[in-house]
């Protein structure tokens, strides 16, 4: 049987943020279902038990930043549009 990967750090940003903010993850840039989608197909794990989440992005143990934030201004403006 195989088992699903672990990607709830991603899932929790994507709670936080939607699917659609712009990530950097291993020098590579991503939307987050993307990202996600890429950790599945590549049996990858981002377990929120292993790793740190918070609104700047994903971190482990040692605080080394895993994905980082790049669209976070962008996604503040088109927030405000909507209000």
């Amino acid at each position: 049987m195989i088992k699903d990967q672990d990607v709830t750090a991603v899932d929790r940003l994507i709670d936080f943020y939607g699917e659609y903010l712009s990530v950097k993850f291993r020098e590579l840039d991503f939307e987050l279902g993307d990202l996600r989608e890429f950790l599945v197909d590549n049996n990858i794990s981002l377990s929120i038990d292993v790793f740190n989440v918070n609104r700047n992005g994903i971190f482990d143990i040692d605080n080394n930043q895993i994905v980082k934030i790049t669209g976070l201004d962008n996604f503040n403006k088109d927030d405000l549009i909507k209000i």
